[in-house]
């Protein structure tokens, strides 16, 4: 769901260290703060949608209906 550098931050292995550095980079740089909120917004209504759900559950059960048909 999250893009490293694009949605948001991943930090791996708790490092409370790095987690602190990429909340002041965000903290520090509001077009960085803004572009990163607005790319997941984005990412969230075209991919999390009610509409974009309902397109993948019509494309799961047509691929078994087409399985179940061989």
């Amino acid at each position: 769901i999250v893009v490293h550098g694009r949605h948001g931050f991943l930090v791996e292995g708790r490092d409370p260290d790095r987690f602190a550095d990429r909340c002041m980079a965000l903290i520090q740089d509001n077009q960085l703060r803004r572009t990163m909120g607005q790319e997941a917004a984005e990412s969230a209504r075209s991919g999390l949608s009610a509409e974009a759900m309902a397109r993948h559950y019509r494309r799961l059960y047509e691929e078994r209906a087409m399985q179940v048909a061989r």
